[in-house]
């Protein structure tokens, strides 16, 4: 086809040689077009084949290199688990003893500022005869 155009715009000599040339253009654009869409077919369905399997496999690496990634996140885990269970711990029995001791304190300051009010009382009463002065 395009040899007949070809020899049709030789004989013609210049004057139909653009408008052949330009139907050219167009049937060879279209034909580009169609081969491109024809082997983006092909290609697409090569690479939905190729791709399944590549897809397929990607995934059950994924998932294998997750799992070894998990694993190992789930063994970092579990240090930073004991660490942070054994800080908790630290906190827990920290709490506990300021949970032991705060009232103890508490009671001992309680007991102390009452002793030291009475000790007070106790004295001006000695003194002063019942505070009146």
């Amino acid at each position: 086809m395009s040899e007949e155009v070809k020899k049709s715009s030789e004989n013609h000599g210049n004057d139909h040689k653009t408008t052949d040339h330009g139907k050219t253009a167009i049937s060879q654009k279209i034909w580009k077009g169609v081969t491109i869409m024809i082997s983006i077919m092909i290609a697409g369905i090569v690479a939905v084949v190729v791709g399944g399997e590549l897809f397929a496999e990607i995934v059950n690496s994924f998932g294998r290199s997750t799992e070894r990634i998990s694993s190992e996140l789930t063994v970092a885990g579990n240090v930073f688990g004991n660490f942070a269970g054994s800080i908790r711990s630290w906190t827990m029995s920290i709490a506990k003893i300021m949970n032991a001791i705060l009232p103890a304190i508490l009671a001992a300051l309680v007991i102390i500022l009452l002793g030291k009010y009475a000790f007070d009382e106790y004295k001006k009463d000695k003194d002063g005869g019942g505070g009146h002065h």
